[in-house]
């Protein structure tokens, strides 16, 4: 016979009823255990804990079930009980976590409330209680916890018709507690800059305020605590985590969460309302998960658990936009690995370029007809290749204009750099000057000349050309992750031009890709300094305590050691960053370049697959999506990258037709989105001279912003030279990389259509508000308050607005 016969067996009813003794001894227990419960309190936990535990030792099954039901049904009780049960033997642990497995398991318990939405309050308990009794045992029972929810969770998924799995709550207290990391339904800027950080920055994106931030009136102890949580904290999400790998459930609850997720937004027999918020509400804790796998799983293990993007969808099942989640840290971590090599052995760009006669449509100078006639034959092909140069000039060399490159994320974000995908791996050999150093142009090598002078002298009188095809492989992603997108891309998308490779690029890179949040860092540093500060001054009034001046010793040597840590993790991210800008300048004039005539195709296709479905998963994907689209224009000037194309599809009346569609979170971010975007808009609104420098900078090779769009498939203009000049020297910069004749649009122009944007969101927005349905009109609200910061900037819109509201708020009254 198993244990759990036996445990059953004694903890019966029949048993008991059958033998008078052991249903008087059953009777008395409760008696004992409900009397102790009854006078449990924070002054008394001492001395009734050892009575319950004594007892809870002697009738395990029976005593302890007694507890997790009065815990169950008062939850002010959790922190007394935990408290208590420290007396409690490693054999105790163990049957109170099958206690609370049979209790779960108890079909006569219902897992929701009647509103159908919410767990049930007897769970929301448990789960606390599970959380806080793991927080105190560090028992493996809570992996059999886990292992339960799952195999929930696949029952749900292969039955028809099955209703949520609310269990899941178990798993999203239970990372909370240990980990620290909450759901991130409503994140702050703070939280979003730390998140964008490497891992020491992440550890602060999930707490409001730093533990080390305490008051004036703090005493020695209470700065010891600080110390000592932060610690502890860290040591529990290296132990759950190591749990769930261990036991191998990191890979099954990734899957079956996700799932769960996506299989919630199909079911029929729930309430459009409540669907939306259950599948909010399980889509966090999908984040939740993620979150604490890939901040305490160094990238080479985490890249060992959880595949890449295309195996989960493909073999797993995943919806793409969760597949990519899961799987982003595995793609960035092979491409942050391949990038110091790219770097100095500059691997090539394959591209394949079939040419044609572009006498029609350029003219081309004697120099140009002589570097490109032999390519001038009809269906001649040649293979180009692109190459980054490496910059070797000695250490007394100019310093990189990177800052000033990345000022238009400056001005509008004020504080942030650029970044690249978290990663351990080992920066040993890259010298500091290599983060001053100047990203070089990317350039396409014709023939037997495939490498570009770092002046530009090769290339200075390259004209533009029309190409009749062009294949080309971006360097250092998987080539199967590249192939799976290729397939799942339709092929209408790909024929109007947008390429697979642009769609892994904009999938695979992140907001730690493309910005380094200098100013959270340096926000966080002086949180440590001012802790080292406090110490300092603590230490003359504790030198007759030994063992106070050690413990204050000790945080002011983890202060000063997290203070170095964050300084080299900043300075790593800008280095990484330099490698992947200087990617993308290698292969941006080739993502567009087979793009339609009819550039609103291209954009209608752009955001369909790209932005749109990011941009509405979290807070940090929207103000990627908004940031990328920005760097494409500036510094980047994209090939056929029409900028103002994109805002104007966005900035329409067709919002209220997204609202009534979205969820809340999805509201939100997408919100966020439109408000980050608008920021950038603002600074160029306000300034002639900002307008001209970055949105028609002719010298700099902008197009984003042109009134008319005259490029013809196949266009691909020179190699940009100025992306990183601060300033226009003397001499032509990238002027033919615009086609003659083509006309931007004026300042003037610009305040008009700045206008006319916010009418379409002002209209937009009063239509929503005057919706039927409730969820549209909450949705309608929270977007609002997203973007309070950027819309509306006209009062006569604002005040419409606000009228809508009072008569929304008054209609619910």
């Amino acid at each position: 016979m198993s244990l759990d016969d036996v445990l059953e067996d004694v903890d019966s009813a029949p048993a008991q009823s059958a033998y008078v003794e052991v249903e008087a001894l059953s009777l008395e227990v409760r008696r004992q255990v409900r009397s102790m419960m009854r006078r449990l309190s924070g002054d008394t936990v001492k001395l009734v804990g050892r009575q319950i535990c004594a007892l809870c030792h002697a009738t395990p099954t029976l005593a302890l079930k007694i507890v997790l039901d009065q815990v169950c049904s008062y939850d002010n009780l959790i922190d007394s009980v935990v408290k208590a049960f420290r007396y409690l033997t490693p054999l105790d642990v163990d049957v109170m976590f099958y206690v609370i497995l049979s209790t779960l398991d108890d079909p006569t318990s219902s897992p929701v409330k009647d509103d159908g939405i919410n767990a049930a309050h007897w769970l929301q308990s448990m789960s606390l209680f599970v959380a806080a009794f793991s927080h105190r045992h560090e028992s493996p029972g809570l992996a059999y916890v886990l292992g339960y929810v799952l195999k929930k969770i696949v029952r749900m998924v292969a039955t028809e018709d099955a209703p949520p799995v609310f269990e899941t709550t178990l798993i999203s207290e239970a990372i909370s507690r240990l980990a620290a990391i909450d759901v991130m339904a409503n994140a702050t800027d703070d939280q979003i800059l730390a998140l964008q950080g490497g891992y020491y920055l992440n550890l602060e994106a999930f707490s409001m305020v730093s533990p080390l931030v305490l008051p004036q009136e703090a005493t020695v102890d209470a700065v010891l605590a600080a110390g000592t949580d932060t610690r502890l904290t860290r040591r529990l999400a290296q132990w759950v985590t190591g749990l769930v790998v261990s036991n191998d459930q990191a890979l099954p609850l990734a899957v079956a969460m996700s799932i769960h997720a996506d299989k919630i937004l199909k079911m029929s027999s729930l309430p459009l309302s409540s669907t939306l918020i259950i599948y909010d509400r399980e889509l966090e804790r999908v984040y939740q998960l993620f979150n604490l796998l890939y901040m305490n799983l160094k990238p080479e293990r985490y890249a060992k658990v959880i595949p890449g993007p295309h195996t989960l969808a493909s073999k797993y099942g995943l919806s793409w936009a969760l597949a990519i989640l899961w799987g982003r840290p595995n793609v960035a971590f092979h491409l942050a690995q391949s990038l110091k090599q790219w770097e100095s052995d500059g691997e090539p760009i394959n591209v394949k370029i079939v040419e044609r006669d572009t006498s029609h449509d350029t003219q081309l100078s004697k120099s140009d007809e002589a570097a490109v006639e032999p390519a001038l034959n009809v269906n001649a092909e040649k293979t180009e290749t692109d190459q980054v140069n490496a910059n070797k000039s000695s250490a007394g060399a100019s310093k990189s204009p990177v800052d000033t490159t990345m000022d238009s994320t400056d001005t509008s974000m004020n504080q942030s750099d650029v970044g690249l995908q978290r990663t351990s791996a080992s920066t040993a050999g890259l010298k500091t000057s290599n983060a001053d150093s100047a990203i070089e142009t990317a350039t396409a090598a014709s023939d037997s000349e495939s490498m570009m002078d770092v002046d530009g002298k090769k290339d200075k009188d390259e004209a533009p050309r029309v190409i009749a095809d062009l294949q080309f492989e971006s360097p250092l992603l998987p080539r199967e992750y590249v192939a799976y997108i290729a397939q799942t891309l339709p092929s209408s998308a790909i024929d109007i031009g947008l390429s697979p490779e642009f769609v892994a690029v904009f999938w695979t890179l992140s907001l730690y890709d493309i910005e380094v949040p200098s100013g959270r860092y340096e926000k966080e540093i002086e949180v440590y300094t001012q802790f080292i500060a406090r110490i300092d001054g603590m230490a003359k009034t504790v030198q007759g305590s030994h063992s106070k001046a050690a413990g204050l010793a000790q945080a002011r040597a983890r202060a000063s050691a997290s203070i170095e840590a964050l300084n080299k993790e900043m300075l790593e991210q800008k280095q990484h960053v330099m490698r992947i800008r200087r990617w993308l300048i290698a292969q941006k004039d080739y993502w567009f370049c087979m793009a339609h005539e009819q550039r609103k195709l291209v954009t209608q296709a752009l955001l369909q697959h790209c932005v749109l479905p990011r941009a509405v998963l979290s807070a940090a994907d929207a103000n990627f999506c908004a940031k990328l689209l920005w760097i494409m224009h500036y510094p980047l000037a994209t090939n056929k990258f029409s900028l103002m194309i994109v805002y104007d599809s966005v900035f329409s009346e067709s919002l209220s037709t997204l609202l009534a569609a979205f969820t809340e979170n999805e509201a939100r971010n997408y919100a966020k989105f439109l408000s980050t975007s608008l920021a950038y808009l603002s600074h160029l609104h306000l300034s002639k001279t900002h307008y001209a420098e970055r949105a028609v900078n002719s010298w700099r090779g902008l197009t984003g912003f042109q009134q008319q769009w005259r490029y013809d498939r196949g266009f691909l203009p020179p190699k940009s030279r100025t992306i990183l000049s601060p300033s226009p020297p003397e001499g032509s910069g990238d002027e033919r990389r615009i086609k003659p004749g083509t006309t931007m649009l004026s300042y003037e122009d610009f305040r008009t259509v700045m206008r006319k944007w916010q009418v379409n969101l002002t209209k937009a927005f009063i239509v929503t508000l005057e919706s039927e349905r409730h969820d549209t009109v909450r949705n309608s609200i929270l977007a609002l308050k997203e973007m309070r910061k950027s819309f509306p900037v006209i009062l006569q819109y604002g005040r419409r607005i606000m009228d809508k509201v009072n008569e929304v708020a008054a209609g619910r009254t």
